[in-house]
């Protein structure tokens, strides 16, 4: 390998004074191995730069010699070390990959469901985190806890680099549900009018039996206890009630509305994006007062690298307004997908014993009035107020 480096020479000599050269050579301790004698020529190696002390040599001792074969990689950089344009393309390969390894090329942020990820981007880019940033002026541990400081609904960030690429972690905050403290008191009372069909008491006093008919804000569930000696107390009601009752809910539906169309005017405007630096290629703007736009991203690779330029594709769809008209048929149609939505939503877990619709239609709607027959919880929480109950 070292030989390789160093490159080596096989040459050979002769003349009338070959073996006072030879003696010259070991004289002067110049590494030469490998030496035979062969019809009175002499055939060795050396390393190139014990050959040209060789040569000097034998001028002096007028002995003629000359090379017959050049080995290793510093004889092929001789070669090219002329050739400017060799050098550049290699300074240029090196700036490159210095380039992609120390330089933010791509910003990609991961988790965002709530929080918008423009919002993150630009605190990414107070704390100096944006695209052409130099990677090793970033302080990534202070950035993420100043993230965590700007952006309140941030619970947990991590932010990493890979090269030219940072990719950011982002953990939301999950919101509490909205509920009593088991141990605030409370009371479970009937949120309709209901007739109880079954009842479970885990803690507290029950005021209604099966077969009770109640009205809405009765309680059902009492977190009020007396004593053995007197003594009241107040408790968490624990409990499900359930029970048979009647709700009704109406829906409406426009005869006739104006509804937002794409047109079939399109027109597309490219953007080159370098580094963020946004470069429109075109001239003119969009001329539609009201449009749709569809955007795609088109990268630009350099030796199957990412490269911080990419042009954005923008198309640009005419919109506007008709009038559209519905038959009592599809205004029907559209009531009772709203029915099916609510049902969906809100009657998921109750069990519909009957139901009566009732569809009315004018010149301008058409109205839908459910009567639902329900069997489900009647019972919610109200908190006790000691004030009220003193």
């Amino acid at each position: 390998m070292f030989d390789n480096l160093r490159g080596v020479v096989h040459f050979k000599a002769h003349g009338d004074r070959l073996y006072a050269f030879i003696d010259e050579v070991r004289h002067k301790k110049v590494g030469c191995r490998r030496q035979r004698m062969e019809n009175d020529v002499l055939y060795a190696t050396c390393y190139r730069r014990d050959f040209y002390e060789i040569e000097e040599i034998a001028k002096c001792m007028g002995v003629e010699i000359s090379s017959v074969a050049q080995k290793g990689a510093v004889f092929k950089a001789i070669k090219y070390r002329r050739r400017f344009g060799v050098a550049a393309g290699i300074l240029i390969a090196l700036a490159v990959i210095f380039y992609f390894s120390n330089v933010i090329t791509h910003i990609e942020i991961t988790g965002c469901e709530t929080v918008e990820a423009d919002v993150v981007s630009a605190a990414l880019a107070n704390c100096g985190i944006e695209q052409g940033a130099f990677i090793p002026s970033i302080d990534f541990d202070s950035c993420e806890r100043k993230i965590l400081l700007a952006i309140d609904d941030i619970a947990w960030v991590g932010i990493r680099h890979s090269a030219g690429r940072v990719v950011v972690d982002i953990h939301e905050m999950v919101e509490a549900p909205l509920m009593l403290d088991e141990n605030t008191p409370c009371n479970i009372v009937a949120a309709y009018d209901a007739q109880i069909v079954d009842i479970s008491v885990l803690e507290g006093v029950s005021c209604v039996q099966r077969g009770y008919t109640v009205k809405k804000g009765d309680i059902l569930i009492s977190g009020v206890q007396e004593g053995i000696k007197g003594l009241t107390t107040v408790k968490h009601s624990l409990g499900s009630v359930v029970g048979i009752y009647n709700l009704s809910v109406s829906f409406e539906q426009e005869l006739s509305s104006l509804v937002r169309v794409e047109t079939d005017s399109i027109t597309q405007k490219n953007v080159l994006n370098v580094l963020s630096l946004e470069i429109p290629l075109y001239f003119n703007g969009v001329e539609f007062a009201d449009y749709n736009l569809k955007t795609s991203e088109r990268q630009l690779y350099l030796f199957g690298k990412r490269l911080p330029i990419c042009i954005n594709e923008n198309e640009y769809i005419e919109c506007g307004y008709i009038e559209k008209v519905y038959d009592e048929q599809q205004a029907q149609a559209l009531l009772y997908e709203q029915k099916q939505r609510y049902e969906e939503n809100f009657l998921e877990n109750t069990e519909i014993l009957s139901q009566k619709v009732n569809i009315i239609i004018d010149e301008n709607k058409a109205v839908a009035q459910i009567f639902y027959t329900l069997k489900g919880e009647i019972g919610e929480k109200n908190e006790i107020l000691f004030k009220n109950f003193n």
